[in-house]
């Protein structure tokens, strides 16, 4: 198998350049490393260069601003069997490429369509009591664990880090997973719907994958994300505006659950969110004004998903 890294970026370039010392230092290199760039100037591209002789890296230059869509651009030019997306803020250990790569030679039927890595600063913890049932009023059943799974309007949860080496997962990170490509082109990649940050777009692609492929976790192949994308925001009304709509579109159109039951629970998950994001700024941990306008920009997109329109319908 022909192994190939897609990574998004844009102005990046010191973050980049963290991520490809890792690459350097991988048991199973990548084939290919497609740097899909929409970068406002060339300083990525400089990097790209100087790293060239050391890494099989393709520069590719995008014009449009969008995760999903700079994903898809960079599938359409690949020429692996297997489609690593990583984000450009993370680190990877040495053998992160090698034990996704061996899930996916061991798997003779062709049954898996993707592998997630751990994510070792980002997992499943043990939630609280009122959290867990908060998550049994979501999902309607009671769960002995959450880890990994998306339940009720779309509300996603990271896997853990325990247990079994590799567990089936219902959805799986943009920023460490990896796709069979014949996987990511049944379902037609992203789509048209997602925009800029591309927010919920890992959902959407799961989704879809998981209609017909299985889709695992593996414990074995760890990384680091440093997730930066907080702080490169700009527009937070938007941001919470999109976190609402996007997600509801993958409900609607994947899931098929566009029902009274899951729009009274996004209803909840958002009081939720807002009580906790209300603990956190008397903490001093969230900035009140930047809080505002994302609470501001999730009770707008409520308002949309109520009505059931402004938004593209991608089935």
């Amino acid at each position: 198998m022909k192994l190939t890294a897609v990574i998004a970026t844009a102005n990046r370039a010191k973050e980049l350049d963290d991520a490809f010392k890792t690459f350097i230092t991988q048991t199973q290199p990548f084939d290919e490393i497609i740097i899909a760039d929409s970068s406002d100037g060339n300083e990525t591209e400089k990097l790209v260069e100087e790293w060239s002789s050391r890494l099989p890296l393709i520069n590719l230059k995008c014009d449009v601003l969008s995760a999903a869509v700079q994903r898809d651009l960079g599938v359409n030019v690949s020429t692996g069997d297997i489609i690593f997306f990583l984000d450009d803020d993370i680190l990877l250990e040495e053998r992160y490429v090698e034990e996704i790569a061996r899930i996916f030679e061991n798997d003779k039927d062709g049954q898996i369509g993707g592998v997630s890595g751990t994510i070792v600063n980002q997992t499943y913890g043990n939630p609280s009591w009122i959290t867990r049932q908060y998550f049994r009023f979501l999902a309607g059943e009671y769960r002995e664990s959450y880890s990994g799974s998306i339940i009720g309007p779309g509300v996603n949860m990271l896997p853990e880090d325990s247990g079994q080496d590799i567990k089936g997962v219902e959805w799986m990170p943009t920023c460490s997973c990896a796709y069979r490509k014949d996987a990511i082109k049944s379902v037609g990649g992203f789509g048209n719907f997602f925009k800029g940050y591309s927010m919920c777009e890992d959902i959407y692609l799961s989704t879809c994958v998981a209609q017909g492929w299985k889709l695992v976790n593996t414990r074995k192949a760890r990384l680091y994300h440093k997730d930066l994308g907080g702080k490169s925001h700009k527009n937070w009304r938007e941001i919470g505006e999109m976190s609402v709509i996007n997600r509801w579109m993958v409900v609607r159109d994947v899931m098929k659950s566009d029902t009274l039951s899951n729009k009274f629970k996004l209803a909840i998950s958002l009081l939720y969110s807002w009580v906790s994001t209300l603990r956190n700024i008397l903490r001093g941990k969230e900035d009140y004004r930047i809080a505002k306008k994302r609470v501001i920009g999730q009770f707008t997109g409520y308002i949309v998903v109520l009505r059931n329109n402004g938004f593209i319908n991608n089935s």
